[in-house]
């Protein structure tokens, strides 16, 4: 199916281990891919975000002048993947992930869909009208691996641009979605800039406030109490909504801040409907 559907492609290995591995994987699925950075540089076990930008800047330069379908860069962990349009264009991850999810759902139709519950509702959306099911998880990579195998689903995703595939690897690996990628631009027959035209707004903002371990307590209970939302879930932390929008708050587990999280129909109502958490967050620490 890739091969027939002559898919040209670029990726970036980050001189991660990655390289290693892909080229006979790339041999398998019958691809005609650019690869570059493809070897292991021990002095460069992680990326800084400027070296991130530069190798970013330079594969979308890469997919645009080589007029690639498509272009992806494997973090040095090998979970992580970023994906490039054809023409060069950098899909912000946030909006990867409901290419992801539109692609998933109409090639396996029907099939159940787990995502964090930060991520935008048009997940929703997007599953219900291919007759699937969309899964809310807590926002760790394995909470939501773990909720993928007990739902059966066909796929887990993020907005920071990790993807599992548990039906043929149970784990959030950058090289599994590269393939599949390709499996899935090949069955679908069309192309990730026709994708992207047609999916549905998503404008959830991300806010994060300084908030001392000992506050903590008080800060959610006082969120609790917010007696105006239509109702709240608890999947993890707080999940308040207000008619179609929402608000999502959760206490970092490692660091001294507290996560707001917000969507509304634009981006200038989710930024609202974020700074009035961050507002009554902030009243708690006062």
């Amino acid at each position: 199916m890739i091969r027939s559907a002559d898919l040209k492609s670029v990726v970036d290995c980050a001189f991660g281990p990655a390289s290693l591995v892909l080229p006979a994987i790339i041999g398998k699925i019958g691809s005609e891919t650019l690869t570059v950075n493809g070897y292991v540089d021990e002095a460069r076990p992680t990326m800084t975000h400027a070296e991130r930008d530069a190798i970013r800047a330079h594969l979308c330069e890469l997919v645009r002048t080589s007029r690639a379908d498509l272009g992806a860069l494997l973090e040095t962990t090998g979970e992580t993947i970023d994906i490039v349009a054809g023409g060069g264009s950098l899909i912000p991850r946030d909006t990867a992930l409901l290419l992801m999810v539109d692609m998933v759902a109409e090639v396996w139709p029907g099939r159940t869909i787990v995502v964090p519950v930060s991520a935008p509702s048009a997940v929703e959306k997007i599953c219900e009208a291919r007759g699937g099911r969309a899964v809310r998880a807590m926002r760790s990579l394995a909470a939501i691996l773990a909720i993928a195998l007990q739902e059966n689903a066909v796929f887990a995703g993020t907005e920071d641009g990790t993807y599992a595939f548990p039906d043929g690897l149970p784990a959030f690996d950058g090289i599994a979605a590269f393939c599949t990628l390709h499996e899935l631009l090949a069955k679908s027959e069309t192309s990730l800039g026709e994708r992207l035209s047609g999916l549905p707004d998503a404008n959830v903002v991300h806010r994060t406030v300084p908030t001392a371990w000992d506050r903590k307590g008080a800060v959610m209970r006082l969120v609790a109490g917010d007696r105006s939302a239509d109702r709240t879930e608890e999947t993890e932390g707080l999940k308040l909504f207000h008619g179609s929008d929402w608000a999502l708050v959760i206490p970092d587990p490692e660091d001294p801040v507290t996560h707001v999280w917000a969507e509304g129909p634009t981006e200038g109502e989710s930024r609202a409907v974020a700074e009035r958490y961050v507002s009554l967050i902030e009243e708690a620490l006062d």
